[in-house]
């Protein structure tokens, strides 16, 4: 300390017990004093303090930072130490011997301690404190060393912690106002550190200290100290704040009464009491709990300044190592019996806490992330109004592991409320993105400021957050939840309005594999990565060690595999295993399906099924989304699509576990709907989508009409606009204020509605059940058919009605292709990568992998090493110059100059060395996936000689729509060209997994492999010619027997395919089956060109010469490919013989595999056709009229083609029976196997005439030529009148 001064003063006015115990009553007013009368002291003074120092300082030795420093420092106020006068219980006893003559006296003690009541006010220049993790131990021995100076009290009670002997001893008021106030917090473990620190640094700091309760009051400012480029980053700023904190401590009797907390003598205490006596019972506090409440107060001077947080993604990993020291436990220091220090450890204040909460209430807040220090990527939160309500409870939880632990602290979340309104996120970037096509080089939202560029992402009215505790697991096998109970977490979201353009998705897409990127790096620096898996000879699949109550799992299966059960008599003999040789022989046969079937019931889908389930333990998630909108624009249109919906909502449950495959899993649901759901396109291709001409839906426009109220203006707009019907038109007038400018868009999709089902499956946790439920014995899981377990997902889609011009068309297009569907190149890259060491790894063993990634696990430590040398060398060359440039008088220019080449030279080397880290590491990741792809190989292999494999469903998706109709218009969106219906549409992807169960054994291993099947069916369809005057109006329809019994039950269209995991990278196509139900084509050349413009704006279109082209060319592309197939097969056969390692031979090995694919069954049944067909130029192509043709039966067996190919077989085919068909038909030759059912009518009538011609020819003979004339005359007649109806040529005239 420096120049300490400290002035004491007395006055009477304070000088008497009454005054001084007025006084007190003043300083704390919360305490229950007793009666003057019943209140004795031993002690009792007060007086008025006033202490000054420039300077005190506490530092430890050795220690580079000061824990404790203070500058200029001015304290005054009222101090009052009071001693109470005990109980007699409180009185003990004390022996003093006096020595000779005079002996041993007993003197009695007074035992309470002095308590000081203040009431101090300090102003200060600078308050600095530093602590952290790492100076503990260190504190820890000096508390040591102090507990040797004072002696411990004689009560038999165990000793009070400090916060309640604080509480015991001070009591008053503490006012201190400081300029600026710092707290360093060590981020690193070593007491040494200079470098990592949090700064906590308060301007214009006041701070308010009264009975368990703090109040803070300045401009709170957070740093992140480190020795990188990202040194003093500026966290967090909260200008004007006002932070209370209060504490509410939990005693079993009142906290405040601390004059009747007395200690106890022990003589006067009775032996049995001793042992448990506490003589702070009362007052010794049990537990604690804090409340925190964060208010910023308005800017009414800068309205700019407002709370605002930076974040980059190495301040982020800085963080981390903040919450790894914050969690690290400080290790004993000198105690136990060899140091004799067995005093029982003292319990941290943090542990002491039972319940925390914190209140937030901020005016404006701003959010900001990037990628980088250079800023290239990043992303920005804006919003008007938070608040925040977040209420925890602290749980001891036992841990059960074999060792000796004290119990871990657990936080549980019990009321979590937060409101968010009027809030923004861009998407940030400062590189030039790519220019769009057709002159267009910025997105929606765009704004330039400079080099940045900030594009619009999301905005939403109003977010409200609820989350209550959730409920405890009960039993299995009670009662599930109802609807109406209340959901654990509950989120609305009020006109959220989202865009998604090339910009966002370049922006997000970069900040999405910068942390992938950072997360790969974390896993292959683990010193663990080639310890995932241990491949030995007599290796068995491990049982689920985690559950609990597993001697009664394993005590079931034993009763079920034993001898004498009667499921084991039941799984043995000739029969059994007859019928185990069928059911591995029926996944190899090759099963037709016929067109006729029962309909589709819909709660008879995968994920329907599992989410109707009545096992629900807690609903979880309840979002409701109102009057939602998300603009999707493409590349290369100009046009956008804005998707709305009134209302959308998402339910996700927790259920029971259950067992599946001979695993507990845990079972989790999604339901979700979404309501009022519409499509809006731009009509012309005129509109810019810049930003002040981007146009958002109006509330009536989003909402449903049947909810909204009737007024004149929702009245008026209904009666004289389109209403909510599909193709309507709404137009809004751009800012620009002129006529041209005019946004139009065009309702493509009407009010709709649509639903999804998500059900999934995990791993049980460690945590411990009450209950489990038995698990099935394997003659009931054979039984039960039901894929319980298999991940699914349900899409149900009821009606849909779309209108679509051509250039709305080819907006979605766009939209899909380009935007949707995206793939990332750095991805493709990375999987050609993947596919090139795939092909490496067939021509190397499993050992021969490990020395590789070793070395290259080595050489990615070593980059990171010097990643992190180069940035503290280039921190302390930054700081080195920035000490310079405040000199720059007095240093030689060449000096500074030298300096700045060698931070440029450092800055090169960084990005280079960053570079080849970003390359190993990717490269190693390729490297250790396909090892342990490898090593599963292995390990099935070895498992598949004695064990059991099967194939079980692991994913199930459903795609169901029940009707959807579209209509395609001209250019100005309202004249129709066709229409399109489709009806109970429905497609299901399923993929396996192959599993190897071990005989006698429990454990099972799954491998997911890339196989499974695709099933898609359509109930019905037609497509009609809405052009003014056509001759035909159904262009494509399914034809209808007679009965009706096609349209009731069955299908018009079926495709199934059954895919296997690819062989050598070639994919395996186990069945391929298309079936067709009859069709009616009416076709016109008008029509057809109209539709090709529709779907190819701009191109030329000659249906009669690519007609004429194709036909001629068909042949010769057919004989080259077979060509060109005996050549690959030739070179493939040298390629095996001459195969290396090369990278030639792996590119040419990648390519065949990716083009080949391997169909090992196909089968395509006939499909009967009647073709109609009006040409333009009849000269070129001849009308058709009701043309009968059959395409016939085609089958294929083990062949190795091309999707191409495959085309070109089908197309060779079909055109030799076709042509053999219409010979026939120029040649009037019937033929009952070329023709189906529907026609066969024809053909009696046919045989009906020939029994007519030879009846008149048997009464020629019999009853001479008069009789055969008049019979003639009738069957000329009748052949007059019906043959001209019924045959008819190919050209469509009649013939006679």
């Amino acid at each position: 300390m420096d120049n300490l001064e400290i002035f004491a003063l007395a006055d009477t006015s304070y000088h008497e017990k009454d005054k001084i115990l007025k006084h007190m009553k003043e300083i704390d007013p919360d305490s229950p004093m007793p009666d003057e009368e019943n209140l004795s002291f031993v002690s009792l003074f007060c007086r008025t303090i006033s202490a000054n120092t420039e300077k005190l300082t506490f530092q430890m030795r050795d220690f580079p930072h000061s824990m404790l420093d203070i500058r200029d420092l001015h304290i005054w106020g009222r101090l009052i130490g009071a001693e109470q006068l005990g109980a007699p219980k409180a009185r003990r006893s004390a022996v003093i011997d006096m020595g000779i003559p005079w002996g041993s006296l007993s003197v009695e003690r007074n035992m309470p301690q002095m308590k000081f009541y203040h009431d101090f006010s300090a102003d200060v220049v600078s308050f600095d404190i530093s602590y952290g993790p790492c100076w503990e131990p260190t504190m820890a021995q000096v508390n040591q060393a102090l507990n040797k100076i004072t002696r411990p009290s004689v009560d038999p009670s165990p000793p009070l912690p400090f916060w309640d002997k604080s509480r015991l001893l001070l009591h008053g008021r503490l006012t201190i106002s400081v300029q600026q106030s710092r707290w360093l917090y060590h981020a690193s473990l070593d007491p040494y550190n200079t470098t990592e620190f949090m700064d906590w640094t308060w301007s214009n700091f006041l701070l308010d200290w009264t009975n368990a309760k703090w109040i803070l009051h300045g401009d709170l400012e957070v740093y992140s100290k480190t020795a990188s480029k990202y040194n003093d980053c500026r966290l967090l700023r909260l200008p004007n704040l006002r932070l209370s904190i209060h504490l509410e401590w939990f005693c079993c009797g009142d906290p405040n009464d601390h004059y009747s907390a007395m200690p106890s003598a022990p003589e006067k205490l009775l032996e049995y009491d001793i042992k448990d006596y506490d003589s702070y019972k009362m007052f010794r506090s049990r537990s604690l709990g804090i409340s925190f409440r964060f208010e910023v107060g308005p800017m009414e001077e800068n309205k700019e300044d407002i709370p605002a947080c930076l974040f980059y993604a190495s301040t982020l990993r800085w963080m981390d190592k903040i919450k790894m020291c914050i969690n690290r436990v400080s290790r004993p220091i000198k105690r136990g019996p060899l140091y004799r220090t067995q005093f029982p450890r003292k319990r941290a204040l943090s542990r002491h806490i039972q319940n925390v909460r914190m209140m937030i209430d901020f005016p404006k807040f701003l959010l900001c992330y990037w990628a980088s220090f250079s800023k290239q990527y990043g992303a920005r939160l804006e919003s008007d109004q938070i608040t925040m309500d977040v209420s925890l409870a602290s749980d001891l939880k036992l841990l059960d592991d074999g060792l000796k632990r004290r119990p871990a602290v657990v936080w549980n979340v019990q009321k979590f409320k937060s409101h968010l309104n009027n809030a923004f996120v861009q998407l940030c970037c400062t590189n030039p993105l790519p220019e769009r096509k057709k002159e267009r080089s910025q997105a929606p939202g765009t704004m330039t400021s400079g080099a940045m560029k900030s594009s619009f992402l999301l905005s939403v009215d109003k977010v409200s957050y609820e989350r209550e505790a959730k409920p405890s697991t009960t039993e299995f096998y009670t009662e599930s939840t109802t609807d109406s109970e209340e959901p654990v977490q509950k989120v609305k979201v009020f006109n959220l309005k989202a865009s998604w353009t090339p910009s966002n998705r370049i922006v997000a897409f970069s900040l999405y594999d910068g942390y992938l990127k950072s997360q790969m790096l974390k896993t292959n620096l683990l010193s663990d990565t080639l310890k995932g898996f241990k491949v030995e000879a007599n290796q068995t699949p491990k049982k689920n060690s985690r559950l609990p109550h597993s001697d009664f799992v394993g005590d079931n299966r034993a009763i079920v595999g034993s001898p004498f059960s009667p499921q084991l008599r039941s799984q043995t003999g000739p029969v059994y295993n007859l019928l185990q040789q069928l059911i591995k022989e029926a996944g190899s046969v090759a099963v037709h399906e016929e067109l006729s079937g029962k309909l589709i019931d819909v709660e008879s889908l995968q994920g329907i099924g599992a989410c109707n389930t009545n096992d629900v333990v807690c609903i979880d998630w309840d979002v409701e989304l109102y009057n939602s909108q998300v603009m999707l624009m493409g590349c290369e249109t100009s046009g956008y699509v804005i998707a709305s919906a009134a209302k959308a909502s998402l339910l996700s449950r927790s259920h029971h576990p259950l067992w599946s495959d001979g695993q507990l899993k845990t079972k989790n649901t999604l339901v979700g709907s979404v309501e009022c759901m519409q499509y809006y396109a731009t009509v012309d291709s005129g509109s810019d989508a810049s930003t002040p001409n981007v146009r958002w839906l109006s509330k009536e426009n989003v909402e449903d009409s049947s909810e909204l109220q009737w007024d004149d203006d929702v009245s008026l707009a209904g009666m004289t606009g389109s209403g909510s019907c599909v193709g309507g038109v709404v137009s809004y007038a751009a800012s620009s204020g002129s006529e041209d400018s005019c946004i139009q868009l065009q309702r493509i999709i009407a009010r709709c509605g649509c639903q999804f089902f998500c059900a999934w499956y995990g791993e049980v946790k460690d945590e411990p059940l009450q209950e489990i439920p038995i698990p099935p014995s394997e003659v009931e899981m054979d039984m039960m058919k039901r894929q319980e377990g298999a991940d699914a997902f349900t899409l149900l889609h009821h009606d849909l009605k779309i209108c679509t011009n051509s250039l709305q068309y080819e907006t979605i297009l766009d939209i899909v292709n380009n935007l949707l569907l995206y793939v990332d190149p750095k991805k493709k890259d990375l999987t050609e990568k993947l596919q090139d060491m795939r092909f490496k790894r067939h021509l190397s063993s499993v050992e021969d992998q490990r020395t590789p990634i070793s070395l290259q696990q080595d050489s990615l430590r070593k980059s990171v090493s010097t990643v992190r040398a180069l940035e503290r060398e280039l921190y302390m060359g930054q700081r080195r110059l920035d000490e310079i440039q405040e000199k720059k008088d007095q240093v030689p220019q060449n000096l500074l100059e030298s300096l700045q080449e060698e931070i440029q030279m450092l800055q090169d080397s960084l990005e280079k060395t960053k570079d080849e880290m970003n390359c190993l590491n990717e490269d190693l990741a390729i490297m250790v996936s396909c090892y342990k792809e490898s090593l599963l190989q292995v390990l099935s292999q070895r498992l598949s000689s004695k064990a059991e494999k099967s194939e079980i469903t692991v994913r199930i998706i459903d795609l169901y729509f029940q009707h959807a109709e579209w209509r395609m218009t001209e250019a100005d969106g309202q004249i129709g060209i066709a229409d399109l219906v489709l009806s109970k549409f429905l497609y299901t992807n399923l993929r396996t997994a192959d599993i190897n169960r071990e005989k006698n054994d429990s454990g099972s291993q799954q491998r997911l492999t890339d196989s499974g099947s695709h099933h898609f069916e359509l109930g019905w369809f037609k497509v009609t010619n809405l052009l003014p005057n056509s001759i035909y109006t159904d262009v494509l329809v399914p034809q209808e027997p007679k009965d009706g019994v096609f349209t009731d039950r069955g299908v018009a269209l079926r495709v199934l395919c059954q895919f296997a995991s690819p062989v050598g990278g070639i994919s395996v196509k186990r069945h391929f089956e298309v079936n067709v139900a009859p069709l009616t084509i009416q076709l016109t050349t008008r029509f057809y060109t109209t539709v090709m413009s529709f779907f190819f704006p701009g191109k030329p279109v000659d249906s009669d010469e690519e007609f004429d082209s194709d036909s001629s060319s068909s042949g010769a592309s057919h004989s080259r490919l077979k060509e060109e197939r005996k050549e690959k097969k030739k070179s493939n056969i040298r390629g095996s013989k001459l195969l290396q390692s090369s990278h030639n031979d792996i590119d040419k090995m990648k390519e065949r595999a990716a083009k080949n694919n391997l169909f090992v069954y196909i089968k395509i049944p006939e499909v009967p056709l009647r073709v109609s067909y009006k040409s333009e130029n009849e000269k070129l192509i001849p009308n058709i009229h009701d043309f009968h043709l059959v395409l016939p039966l085609l089958e294929y067996h083990n062949q190795t083609w091309m999707w191409h190919d495959l085309a070109m077989a089908i197309k060779s085919d079909c055109k030799k029976v076709i042509v053999r068909q219409v010979v026939k038909h120029k040649l009037h030759i019937k033929s009952r196997s070329l023709l189906p059912d529907v026609f066969l009518s024809d053909l009696e009538e046919d045989k009906s005439s020939d029994l007519a011609a030879r009846d008149a020819l048997k009464a020629q003979v019999l009853f001479g030529a008069g009789a055969a004339l008049q019979s003639g005359a009738v069957l000329q007649n009748s052949e007059s009148e019906e043959k001209p109806l019924k045959k008819k040529s190919l050209i469509g005239k009649h013939y006679k």
